[in-house]
């Protein structure tokens, strides 16, 4: 049943659009995808995050530490 049901639908797929115009949306569809994943990877905040900003946050909570280990010291 679900054989026959793909095959039907297969074929109304290719009698509707034509085999040729089916395989270009997909192709396009995917080309889509991988474009913007590519995008995303290239330019993504998590890589950003990671490198500079990652640093940036661990140096200042390094200070900050210091700073609060001394005034306990003080105190």
């Amino acid at each position: 049943s679900t054989a026959f049901s793909q095959a039907t639908f297969l074929q109304a797929i290719s009698a509707t659009f034509g085999y040729t115009a089916f395989l270009q949306t997909v192709r396009t569809i995917f080309g889509y995808v991988v474009a913007l994943q590519a995008i995303r990877a290239a330019f993504s905040d998590n890589r950003v995050g990671k490198s500079v900003g990652s640093q940036y946050r661990e140096s200042e909570a390094k200070q900050e530490l210091a700073f609060h280990g001394g005034v306990l010291r003080e105190l």
